[in-house]
């Protein structure tokens, strides 16, 4: 994902027109594992792996909903927000979600296998 691709993620795929392109551009480059100076070795790839992109919506989610005036979700954690920006991505690019919840009842843990169908 290069920097455009990502406003373009945000703002059109999303809808989410509140955050504005520079927000877009600075959680981006927030993302990014790599301090490179891009002016000075302009040859280095300029676009997201794939932990990179996790780490960008994870920042996303967060910011949407604390930036989002409705204070709906105010009281999620972290992963609750992804959970329901990736609900809101998949509504809007008429994608389906499929998915099951395996609880583990000693530990307590909860893993989520999700995938994704046109």
């Amino acid at each position: 994902m290069s920097p455009l691709d990502a406003v373009n993620f945000v703002t059109i795929t999303g809808n989410l027109s509140y955050i504005k392109e520079r927000f877009v551009m600075r959680l981006y480059g927030f993302s990014k594992m790599s301090n490179i100076d891009y002016q000075k070795t302009p040859t280095q790839p300029k676009e997201l792996i794939f932990v990179e992109f996790l780490e960008f919506f994870a920042r996303l989610a967060f910011w949407a909903f604390e930036l989002d005036e409705s204070e709906k979700y105010a009281h999620f954690e972290l992963h609750e927000r992804m959970d329901a920006l990736l609900a809101h991505f998949c509504k809007r690019m008429r994608l389906q979600r499929n998915f099951a919840v395996l609880k583990e009842e000693q530990s307590g843990i909860i893993e989520e296998i999700i995938e994704y169908m046109h």
